[in-house]
């Protein structure tokens, strides 16, 4: 495993997440749940396989997902960059609507700056998972979100083969008695 931060400016990154997005896909994915989860800590969390995809048949699955494991080479080309939560700052970030069929909320986009630091996984193999927290609605951590983009690799073979990935993205929450920060309806 390589640890590699040679990146330059790049486009289109992002924390995926806003409060109100998440509040918006915590009321949408567990309404009657909701008004007690969010009394307390509410976090995001993506986790990144590197996998052929088997696709769901409820035949095959009995209605539930699938996740194949790896059988594919390391990743050579469009690996995904994580940017270090603490060298984004506030003002680096832009609330965007994100409006879906059934769904209404916001992500959050970031504005480039020099000071960004930026790393990611050089060749990544199938058998290594990389977690992302996309969102904490703890601000008394360090890391409230990572800004993070898959990216053309410089330095990729001509011949590489396609980055072939699932992500799953887990809501986590905490006992409302140990929060200190609540997410709620126009906070």
């Amino acid at each position: 495993m390589q640890v590699s931060r040679t990146l330059k400016m790049l486009n289109d990154f992002f924390p995926d997440q806003s409060p109100e997005g998440v509040l918006h896909r915590v009321l949408l994915h567990l309404p009657e749940e909701a008004p007690f989860l969010l009394q307390g800590r509410v976090r995001v969390i993506k986790c990144v396989y590197l996998s052929s995809i088997l696709l769901d048949s409820p035949t095959l699955t009995g209605g539930k997902p699938s996740v194949w494991r790896p059988i594919e080479n390391p990743v050579q080309d469009y690996p995904l960059a994580c940017c270090d939560s603490t060298s984004v700052l506030d003002e680096d970030l832009v609330e965007c609507d994100h409006v879906r069929r059934r769904f209404k909320g916001s992500n959050l986009y970031t504005h480039h700056r020099e000071g960004h630091k930026w790393y990611y996984l050089g060749e990544q193999r199938p058998d290594e998972v990389l977690l992302i927290k996309m969102f904490d609605s703890d601000s008394s951590v360090s890391a409230q979100r990572c800004p993070h983009v898959s990216f053309r690799h410089p330095l990729a073979p001509p011949d590489a083969k396609p980055r072939r990935s699932i992500e799953v993205r887990a809501l986590v929450f905490d006992d409302a008695r140990d929060a200190d920060q609540l997410l709620t309806p126009g906070a």
